[in-house]
């Protein structure tokens, strides 16, 4: 046997109306030392979705996995079209049903003395409503401009483009109390090739102050998803400030 938990939301911008309304639901359970959660959401003319997640450890890593169905999506695609003078046009597939999904894992080391600690994950995910083929955005931007300037694309519609993404991290804590935790993270379209790593280092020494230092490189192809302009690299430098006011 194992806990279990039921919860359900109601939500409406009117009452009388019943504008925005929205209804969703998540069970959770235990199976074998595992989290597992299904769930949903309704919004009438509104995007819909059903998901599971599981949680667990498989020896001293973390491991999770999530799959999504989505219809009623109001996302904007692009398609090649021979009448179109652009060659491109757009169109919306509210009757079609996008499956996503991730899975991933986490495994973290600490030294009994506490003087180093380094926590390492990575992720792979599927993107049901990314492009198989991008050749359609990468090859005709002055086309997807248009496209944007005549309202009939957003730049949201832009995001995530691909079907297949990769993504690790590393992150080390105070390494041997010098208040120094340094990470490192890399993510890539699989689609396009085009990605970024981006390595910082915290200093944390001057409480209230920290400072940490950025360098990112963004790689791939003129009009990748991550690389717009080709490879770029840049530098950043910030300085925050914490406590209890």
């Amino acid at each position: 046997m194992g806990i279990n938990n039921l919860s359900g939301y109601l939500t409406l911008d009117n009452f009388d109306t019943g504008v925005n309304m929205a209804l969703a639901a998540r069970y959770e359970f235990l199976v074998s030392g595992y989290e597992i959660t299904v769930g949903g959401i309704y919004q009438p003319q509104k995007p819909w979705a059903l998901m599971t997640t599981a949680a667990g450890s498989i020896a001293d890593v973390s491991v999770f996995a999530e799959g999504v169905l989505e219809g009623n999506s109001d996302k904007v695609f692009v398609i090649k079209d021979d009448t179109n003078p652009l060659g491109l046009s757009t169109e919306t597939r509210e009757g079609q049903v996008f499956f996503s999904g991730t899975v991933g894992g986490r495994y973290s080391y600490t030294t009994e003395d506490d003087m180093f600690s380094v926590a390492f994950s990575a992720q792979y995910f599927y993107n049901g409503q990314g492009y198989s083929d991008i050749a359609s955005l990468t090859e005709n931007p002055e086309a997807i401009g248009a496209l944007l300037a005549q309202g009939k694309l957003r730049y949201s519609d832009l995001f995530e483009r691909g079907q297949h993404y990769l993504a690790a991290n590393v992150f080390m804590n105070d390494i041997a109390k010098t208040d120094l935790s340094p990470s490192l993270l890399w993510l890539m379209n699989l689609n396009d090739g085009s990605g970024f790593l981006n390595a910082s280092v915290r200093y944390s020494g001057l409480d209230p102050l920290s400072l940490s230092l950025g360098y990112r490189f963004n790689y791939g192809p003129e009009g990748g998803e991550y690389s717009p302009l080709g490879d770029k690299h840049s530098l950043s430098l910030s300085v925050s400030l914490s406590g209890t006011f």
